[in-house]
């Protein structure tokens, strides 16, 4: 008897996901797949931001049943619930699509129990009538006075860090030992920047002129110009950086659920399912058997998951480690006096 036979298929599978392009992209190719392969249909939980919901929190201290079987958050805070053990570990034997996948989609320490199903590089959006495409060759653009006040990065700065550590004359290597650079230009940068956010209600500030630049990740620039705004995006010469998403099963979901939710992120890393989820989504799929968008292939970005020489990459440990205190750091700058 297979172990498919040994669990009944449940009424549905929670999953915790994100709202907009990235929520969208999930229903419609990994659970729509998932629900065809195996009949069970999937109840989307929507979650805005990077903080995991207190919800989870609150059932992952009390060692009660989770709100989801499958949590989609972004890798800090999901080493973070692996690192305090609140993370299951995965059964190999129900999820055959982890032998395919490149080195840096199994996070060193936690290939066990975390799964980064694709990684997302930072772009720089900008609003096409206010800002001329042959200025846009540098990340210098967002020091232009004509820019100050109009300028969008994500909450704490979020994904900047190797970006303006570069800006400031220093190099990627020395990161963390040495983050003088990057702090010199965010001393000057924090200033001009006038919505800490994420993207959620973004569109508007768009249409109304409120914003010019926007330092967002890939999914989203092309989530804006699907929906009809008159914006573009580029990779300015200097390069840029990315971030990775997980994939995981919360302690105590009881493992009738359990083994359904390793089903379900095994489908969402097949090859097939990653060439048309990452080609949704505009990030770099983790299996090595699937097809990448032809977003790649244009200088700045890397080949691969695992060519992390092909842009300004920051270890994921490191990132993991330090983000939280970077983030403090850019709380503490000034942020007035443009």
């Amino acid at each position: 008897m297979t172990q498919a036979k040994l669990f009944d298929k449940p009424e549905c599978l929670d999953v915790m996901t994100w709202a907009g392009k990235w929520g969208d992209s999930l229903e419609k190719v990994v659970s729509a797949r998932f629900t065809e392969l195996t009949g069970v249909p999937v109840r989307h939980h929507t979650n805005i931001g990077l903080r995991l919901p207190e919800r989870l929190h609150d059932a992952l201290r009390t060692r009660e049943r989770p709100p989801y079987d499958v949590v989609w958050s972004n890798a800090v805070p999901a080493v973070a619930m692996a690192e305090l053990d609140y993370c299951q570990v995965f059964d190999e034997d129900d999820m055959p699509s982890l032998a395919e996948l490149y080195e840096r989609a199994r996070p060193t320490g936690f290939v066990d129990r975390l799964v980064f199903p694709y990684s997302v590089h930072y772009v720089l959006v900008y609003l096409k009538p206010a800002v001329e495409a042959r200025a846009l060759k540098s990340w210098d653009i967002l020091m232009e006075q004509r820019h100050a006040g109009k300028i969008a990065v994500y909450p704490n700065g979020k994904g900047f860090y190797p970006i303006a550590q570069v800006l400031g004359g220093g190099s990627i290597d020395s990161m963390p030992e040495n983050m003088q650079p990057c702090w010199n230009y965010l001393a000057g940068f924090r200033p001009r920047i006038a919505v800490l956010d994420y993207s959620i209600g973004m569109e508007s500030l768009f249409r109304t002129g409120s914003i010019n630049l926007c330092f967002r990740a890939l999914p989203n620039a092309l989530g804006f110009i699907e929906a009809g705004l008159d914006v573009g995006w580029t990779l300015p010469e200097e390069g840029t950086s990315d971030t990775t998403d997980a994939l995981w099963i919360p302690q105590h979901v009881p493992e009738d659920r359990a083994y359904w939710a390793r089903k379900y992120i095994d489908v969402a890393l097949s090859a097939g399912v990653q060439s048309e989820w990452c080609s949704r989504l505009g990030a770099l799929p983790a299996n090595k058997r699937a097809e990448a968008s032809a977003i790649f292939d244009g200088p700045g970005f890397p080949r691969n998951m695992d060519d992390t020489g092909g842009f300004l990459y920051v270890p994921d440990a490191v990132m993991w480690r330090h983000e939280a205190q970077w983030e403090a750091i850019f709380e503490q700058l000034p942020s007035v006096g443009c």
